[in-house]
């Protein structure tokens, strides 16, 4: 398939009311709608908004019919590579996650998708990830306690964080790269 020119498919499951393009666009399809106060009202093509699942979410999602917002990347995949694998995940090839186009997007392993993130610099580790609760400094502190007798529970109270996460801290299984 040549993926230059922009190829649209009927959505399985939504055919003859939404498409979803190569380019990784979605359009609902002109066709005619019963409404309760227009038995035959005529709705006409248009190319759907993609927008953020939600603020914490990079991944777009469109609305197709009432309450139905799905993902634009597995639309896409879905539509031109067949159902979803089982055990298999979204791949962005080159790192950007807003990027729905048919060529950046495979089905892959959750570890390809993990190799992925490293390779496109995406997997900020510490205390770079935005979402990181501690610091480096924390992380060694709480390691020192750990060998000063302190358990998992007490350390995690102190740190405001669970004692599965001081457990994997201690254990080097997060926070390795200190």
């Amino acid at each position: 398939m040549n993926l230059s020119v922009e190829v649209w498919k009927d959505i399985p499951g939504f055919e003859g009311r939404y498409a979803v393009s190569t380019m990784g666009r979605v359009k609902s399809l002109p066709r005619y709608v019963n409404c309760r106060w227009d038995n035959d009202k005529y709705v006409p093509e248009k190319i759907l908004r993609a927008t953020p699942k939600s603020n914490n979410s990079p991944y777009l999602t469109v609305p197709l019919g009432l309450g139905k917002n799905r993902n634009v990347h597995i639309l896409v995949l879905e539509t031109f590579i067949g159902s979803r694998p089982d055990g298999m995940e979204t791949r962005h090839l080159n790192g950007n996650r807003n990027d729905n186009r048919l060529e950046n997007l495979a089905w892959g392993t959750r570890q390809e998708n993990i190799a992925d993130r490293g390779t496109h610099g995406n997997n900020l580790p510490g205390e770079r990830n935005p979402n990181s609760k501690l610091t480096e400094s924390d992380v060694l502190k709480i390691r020192k306690l750990h060998t000063n007798g302190y358990s998992y529970s007490e350390i995690g109270k102190q740190f405001n964080i669970t004692k599965t996460n001081v457990y994997y801290i201690v254990k080097r299984k997060s926070w390795a790269h200190i």
